[in-house]
């Protein structure tokens, strides 16, 4: 069998150097990420941040141009290129991702909960906790949307899937209106903070404390340690009594015969 040689050093040596730069990076990266772990400094956190998807995200990059210095042409170049590039807007959302999160922790951490007066700690976590939410559904969206995009007769499949949606489309969009019905209500929990977490709340003649708000739900621990999953676009659209709305300690009205 015979072997070009002079052929495969064009392409070995290109992609074989880009391959060690982008493999020793990597293992420095997630060394990095190793011992940083458990530091709780801020410059610990940012780094940890960063470096895991630098460290996925820089074998590719340096893939890019050895690719375009080898003879590879055509098809197969634009194929690869574009495989590529959807990694590397993979690992930036995976980036902006665990931005968002990580800000989130930061904030909740300057703002406990555990004190006698919370009400100021629970109306930015509320806020806090709601917005990351949201933001991270809409940078994966985006992503989605721009990874799409990348992708020449993406217009036309989606314009024909639309054309040829039917019933199918008619349930979609019914559930697509319960969400985005949903996530509405969220940001308007977030702004106007009607229930923030840790409010003492009666809906239903239920008593309890709100434990957890979602980008869809609230839960709502009772007093008896049952849970009441209440969705977000029923507080907009009910109303409720709340006996923490102005203070962190619940106040109420109690008859003695």
């Amino acid at each position: 069998m015979h072997v070009d040689w002079q052929t495969a050093a064009a392409y070995l040596w290109p992609i074989g150097i880009a391959l060690a730069i982008g493999l020793t990076g990597w293992w420095a990266l997630m060394l990095l990420t190793r011992r940083l772990k458990g530091r709780d400094y801020r410059r610990a956190r940012i780094a940890r941040v960063i470096s895991r998807p630098l460290a996925f995200a820089l074998p590719m990059l340096v893939l890019i141009p050895a690719l375009e210095a080898t003879p590879l042409d055509g098809r197969w170049l634009d194929q690869s290129l574009r495989l590529l590039h959807i990694g590397l807007t993979a690992c930036f959302i995976w980036l902006l991702v665990r931005a968002v999160a990580a800000g989130e922790q930061a904030i909740l951490r300057d703002h406990p909960m555990e004190v006698a007066d919370n009400l100021a700690a629970r109306r930015i976590q509320t806020q806090t906790k709601v917005l990351a939410r949201v933001a991270k559904g809409a940078v994966m969206l985006a992503a989605l949307a721009f990874i799409l995009m990348t992708f020449p007769r993406a217009k036309q499949l989606g314009a024909s899937l639309l054309a040829s949606a039917g019933i199918a489309g008619l349930v979609f969009g019914l559930a697509a209106k319960s969400v985005f019905g949903n996530l509405l209500a969220g940001l308007q929990i977030a702004m106007a903070q009607p229930i923030r977490l840790d409010d003492v709340l009666i809906i239903q003649g239920e008593w309890g404390r709100v434990e957890e708000i979602t980008s869809t739900y609230v839960v709502l621990k009772i007093w008896d340690e049952r849970r009441l999953v209440i969705p977000l676009q029923w507080f907009i659209e009910n109303p409720f009594q709340n006996w923490t709305r102005t203070s962190a300690s619940p106040l109420g009205t109690v008859m003695v015969a």
